[in-house]
Formats: C-alpha cells, sequence, structure tokens
C-alpha cells in the first residue's frame, strides 16, 4: 500500500499565513523567531491570495516594519586577526 505523505506544515492543516502571523504579531516571542516567521512569509507571498490577504492584515503589516526597525547584531568577524 502507497500512503500519501503529508507534511506537518501543510498549508491546508493550518491555513499557515495565519499560523505563521501568530508569531509574528507577537512581540513576546524571541526576535529570530519573529525574523523566522517574516521569511516564511515572504515565501508564501509568491501566492498572490496570500499576498492579498497579508496586505489586509494591518498587525502583520505594522509587525514586518516593526521587524524591519530592529537592529540586529553587527556579524562577527571574517578574519581571526582583529
Amino acid at each position: 500500500m502507497s500512503e500519501k505523505f503529508v507534511s506537518p506544515l501543510d498549508p491546508s492543516k493550518y491555513n499557515s499565513p495565519f499560523y505563521i502571523t501568530r508569531f509574528l504579531n507577537n512581540p513576546s516571542k524571541d526576535i529570530d523567531l519573529r525574523k523566522w516567521a517574516a521569511e516564511g512569509l515572504a515565501y508564501l507571498t509568491l501566492d498572490a491570495d496570500v499576498k492579498e490577504d497579508l496586505v489586509n492584515d494591518t498587525a502583520a503589516v505594522k509587525s514586518l516594519i516593526d521587524l524591519a526597525r530592529v537592529r540586529s547584531e553587527p556579524p562577527p568577524p571574517l578574519s581571526c586577526f582583529k
């Protein structure tokens, strides 16, 4: 018997854009987790319907703007000599 593989991140199971915005809109979450949520939304918004829903979600758009204002730590030096 051949069973169809169902991904745990199946969009039909979680309504994924809105599942991801739960992490994005929660300022108590770690900043890296919120950045990963923004990256996931960037991928999902390749679908025009998802993009339209995201634009209509003002809380998510405000969270993306706030996240863009956060300064991250500078990357480590590329050389072992300082």
